[in-house]
């Protein structure tokens, strides 16, 4: 039996193979149901699971009942998590794809979905008019002290599952990606005078201990350095490194590593240089 209130959460079962999908609805319960048939009839690419089930097995296998009311419909939508759950409804054991809560708190996307949202959104920002639309909208948001506070109070609760996989993720996504010139200024005028905490300093200095660049990184490290004036605190430094290594070369050990380091250099510059006579004779 159908029954009429504003706020309700029902329950859809299919009464051949047991499984249900746990539903809220603020339009009225009779709407609801009649919005459920509608799409049955109507296919669509993006038809839920419990609309796809529904026109499988035909309508008539489902019975609905009314779960419970509320005259608020936010108390309403965490109550649909609870049933969720309670009815074991969630996907694959039922056909709820989310947590529930009137949102898409997690649903988990096909590779085919990702792909098509994230073309969706790309052809969208890469406008200019676009870009420097919504550059503006954000700006003045974080500006206004009321919005700055729900946006910081909104980041605080969100959950990320793990939090290592997502960084690996947005890591990958910018692998090999070339930023433009004017991004590179962006990005440049935006660090220049930000002071790095020292947490983050040091992980930088750990990561580059033993690290050795190549012979294209030096040359355009050095590039970049020409003309370019150095402070007092980076004189001070230069000097201080070069006493420390004027120190090491009066010690014996640090002396006995350069040399080994001297000859393994040697040793590998001349057989590398026989190989290549080598392969020269055999052409």
């Amino acid at each position: 039996m159908i029954v009429e209130a504003k706020f309700v959460a029902y329950a859809i079962r299919n009464k051949v193979n047991g499984k249900g999908y746990v539903g809220i609805t603020s339009r009225g319960f009779a709407r609801r149901w009649s919005d459920h048939c509608s799409r049955v009839k109507n296919p669509h690419k993006d038809d839920q699971a419990i609309t796809r089930a529904m026109r499988k097995y035909g309508i008539d296998s489902f019975e609905i009942t009314v779960l419970a009311s509320s005259s608020s419909f936010d108390d309403l939508k965490l109550l649909e998590t609870q049933l969720i759950l309670q009815e074991r409804t969630r996907s694959p054991d039922g056909y709820n794809e989310t947590d529930g809560g009137d949102g898409c708190l997690g649903r988990e996307c096909t590779a085919v979905t990702r792909a098509r949202m994230s073309a969706a959104v790309s052809a969208t920002v890469r406008k200019e008019e676009n870009r420097r639309a919504l550059s503006e909208k954000s700006k003045a948001a974080w500006r206004d002290p009321d919005k700055r506070k729900r946006l910081l109070d909104g980041l605080s609760k969100r959950v990320i599952r793990d939090p290592v996989s997502w960084k690996q993720r947005i890591s990958q996504t910018q692998k090999g990606r070339v930023k433009s010139e004017e991004e590179r200024r962006n990005i440049a005028a935006a660090l220049t005078g930000k002071k790095r905490p020292e947490t983050v300093k040091e992980k930088i200095r750990a990561k580059a201990v033993g690290r050795k660049a190549t012979s294209e990184a030096r040359r355009k490290m050095s590039a970049s350095r020409k003309g370019v004036p150095k402070s007092e605190a980076h004189k001070l430094a230069m000097r201080q490194a070069w006493e420390k290594r004027r120190i090491s070369e009066n010690n014996p050990v640090a002396a006995a590593k350069r040399s080994e380091a001297v000859k393994r250099g040697w040793v590998g510059r001349k057989a590398k240089a026989s190989n290549k006579q080598g392969n020269d004779e055999n052409t």
